[in-house]
């Protein structure tokens, strides 16, 4: 591909995690898929998933390590705390990463996507009341658009599979 032909954006990066330096699958297969369908493709991770794709989430023990000792240095990070909580549970710390994740949501009480994640653990060990709950309070602190659509699919769905009706449904009409 000419370079004049290909357009890579990479804001802000600061801080110490995620993708900054190393070659990853990921951009490749965006530019073959962009030839492949012969048309522009775009790729944008959320935090989820580039926590699962990065280098971090690719070696968990050391992803752990570099979390923990970030969480020595800033032990009131919520954002650290989220970040270690999703690791344990990765790790099959349950547990540990729902601890760390409902500390999270303490020292973030009005962060969404801290939320949401503590709803999907709490879903994801079977805590679905809780689940709903966390999820429907992410949906009042101003969710990015993003995490909105994802949020209101999980409601959706753990209405489904708790019997709950919508606070959506139409009424009956008699």
């Amino acid at each position: 591909i000419p370079k004049d032909r290909l357009r890579c954006i990479s804001g802000d990066v600061g801080g110490g995690f995620g993708m900054k330096i190393f070659l990853y699958p990921e951009p490749c297969l965006v530019v073959w898929a962009s030839r492949k369908l012969k048309r522009a493709v775009k790729w944008i991770p959320d935090r989820s998933e580039a926590f699962l794709s990065d280098v971090q989430g690719r070696d968990l023990p050391r992803a752990r390590q570099m979390i923990e000792q970030a969480a020595a240095a800033q032990p009131d990070d919520g954002a650290i705390a989220d970040s270690l909580g999703w690791v344990m549970l990765r790790q099959g710390d349950t547990a540990g990463g729902l601890k760390q994740l409902e500390r999270a949501a303490e020292l973030e009480p009005n962060d969404a996507t801290i939320n949401m994640h503590l709803g999907d653990a709490y879903w994801a060990v079977g805590r679905k009341l809780d689940a709903q709950f966390q999820w429907r309070r992410a949906m009042t602190l101003s969710p990015e658009p993003e995490d909105q659509r994802k949020l209101e699919a999980k409601i959706a769905e753990g209405e489904k599979a708790l019997g709950i009706p919508s606070a959506r449904a139409e009424p009956a009409t008699p």
